[in-house]
C-alpha cells in the first residue's frame, strides 16, 4: 500500500445484478472532483448502462448521488 493513501468505498452498488465498474476520477483547477462510472449488468456480456457523474466539492469527503450523462443515455 502507498504510504499516505486509505483506500474508501465511496458507492456501493453490487445488487447480485449489476456492480459499478471502470471508475475514472479527476480534478479541476478549482478543486472540484470528478468521477465518472457504469454499471455492469452481470446476467449478459459486456451490457453496459451509460456513464454517470459523482461529484465532490470537500476533497472526497462526500459525493454526489450518480447521475446518468444525457449524452449517453
Amino acid at each position: 500500500m502507498i504510504k499516505g493513501i486509505d483506500p474508501v468505498i465511496i458507492r456501493s452498488g453490487f445488487d447480485k445484478k449489476h456492480c459499478y465498474v471502470h471508475a475514472r476520477a479527476g480534478v479541476f483547477p478549482d478543486g472540484t472532483l470528478v468521477m465518472t462510472t457504469q454499471k455492469l449488468l452481470l446476467s449478459g456480456n459486456d451490457v453496459f448502462e451509460p456513464l454517470q457523474t459523482m461529484t465532490s466539492y470537500d476533497g472526497g469527503l462526500s459525493w454526489s448521488e450518480p447521475t446518468v450523462e444525457r449524452g449517453f443515455a
